[in-house]
């Protein structure tokens, strides 16, 4: 199958120098297709009280796995229940499946807490 079409993503900045309060956000790759990049950024604190997910699509019948997105989360002090950034299963022997996604977590000015990150 011939995969159309490029992952979406999800940018959010704060650019005040005030909280930035997230209840989660996710993104999925369509069927064979990588998943899409998160972003969330903050001058001040960030604070996600659900999940940040980005997840390959399933493959298709004998197709490699895909890639997961880029998760990216910054703020003065960063805050999250859980971050999951996998990449999907290969559909068929001997065939590949997709990689992770790249993690960031920073704080500019305090600490990171994130219970799970997968």
């Amino acid at each position: 199958a011939t995969v159309a079409g490029a992952p979406g993503r999800i940018v959010v900045r704060n650019l005040a120098p005030t909280a930035l309060t997230v209840a989660s956000a996710t993104t999925a790759g369509q069927a064979g297709g990588d998943g899409g990049a998160i972003e969330l950024a903050s001058a001040g604190a960030l604070s996600v009280a659900g999940s940040v997910t980005t997840s390959a699509g399933v493959a298709s019948t004998g197709g490699a796995g895909s890639s997961a997105g880029a998760v990216t989360l910054q703020g003065s002090s960063v805050a999250a229940a859980a971050v999951s950034a996998a990449g999907g299963n290969a559909s068929g022997a001997h065939l590949a499946g997709g990689a992770g996604g790249n993690v960031q977590l920073a704080a500019t000015n305090g600490s990171v807490a994130v219970a799970a990150v997968t």
